[in-house]
């Protein structure tokens, strides 16, 4: 066995985690809130703020340590289609 080695839980994370960032990123209105028409979608920062908009939503913190439950991965999930539709709005001053 290597030292590098990874159990199904952790795999199974991974993948949420990019299952929920490929959500946030492939929607139209949040690439074009973090996209600017000098340097264009800055993905880096995008994946910075979803990460901070999770932990305030979710009120855990987010990332490779902590294993997100089913309930967590779906309520994620129903918070970036909220944020969608907010930058929808009039006002798209949310994160």
């Amino acid at each position: 066995m290597g030292c590098n080695t990874k159990y199904p839980e952790q795999v199974k994370h991974e993948e949420n985690l990019n299952k929920l960032f490929n959500q946030w990123e492939s929607d139209r209105l949040v690439r074009a809130r973090f996209s600017d028409k000098i340097n264009g979608y800055d993905q880096e920062m995008s994946a910075r703020n979803m990460q901070w908009f999770l932990t305030q939503r979710l009120g855990i913190p987010i990332g490779n340590d902590l294993r997100l439950s089913n309930s967590e991965v779906r309520r994620a999930s129903t918070e970036i289609k909220d944020f969608s539709q907010r930058l929808r709005g009039k006002y798209s001053n949310l994160a």
